[in-house]
């Protein structure tokens, strides 16, 4: 898991290109904030992730009481918000509208067929649809549908239907295009998700 360790001074601070004292707070309300490290050369940030929680409580509830001292904060990397998603249903067309139901379906289902043994049967939408107010779209789990899930397809749609609402997370390469070509073919691994 990616991460980024930062320590911050507090209290009665002299910073270096100031000539007087300036009184900094403990910073719990950074809990929660999104950090961005970035080289001045380079295209992409180095690092981008959240502040986690502290459990210390740096000055009790009244931080003017605070000493002086210094603060560890740690931020770890936007996929800890992707651990931490619950998938806890699935999205289907019913009905011509999409909904939300609360078994968590497979993806490419395998099929007995008499004498030919298993086959996989695709239940992918046939077109992407819209999920809730968000105005973000990917397949969802059709009945009326034979078309086959691929990689990309599930991953698209964890992201859309089950990552955190903040920040958006986007499919895309390291490049920033959207070729993938390795994962479009049909998803034939692991196609159970259980719920946590």
């Amino acid at each position: 898991m990616s991460h980024a360790t930062f320590t911050r001074e507090y209290g009665q601070v002299l910073f270096e290109t100031e000539t007087e004292y300036e009184t900094v707070q403990p910073g719990r309300d950074l809990n929660g904030w999104f950090i961005r490290i970035c080289d001045s050369n380079a295209v992409a940030p180095l690092f981008v992730g959240q502040i986690a929680r502290t459990r210390s409580n740096i000055g009790g509830s009244d931080t003017s009481q605070a000493g002086t001292g210094k603060q560890t904060l740690t931020a770890y990397g936007l996929e800890m918000l992707l651990k931490k998603a619950q998938v806890r249903g699935s999205y289907i067309i019913f009905n011509n509208e999409v909904v939300q139901v609360d078994t968590v379906l497979s993806f490419n289902m395998d099929k007995s067929v008499s004498g030919l043994g298993s086959i996989l049967t695709g239940n992918r939408s046939n077109q992407k649809q819209e999920i809730g107010e968000t105005g973000r779209e990917c397949f969802v789990f059709s009945a009326d549908s034979t078309e086959l899930w691929t990689a990309r397809d599930i991953i698209e749609y964890l992201l859309v239907c089950w990552a955190p609402q903040e920040p958006v997370f986007e499919l895309a390469d390291s490049n920033g295009t959207e070729n993938m070509s390795e994962l479009s073919e049909a998803w034939q691994g692991l196609r159970t998700f259980w719920p946590a």
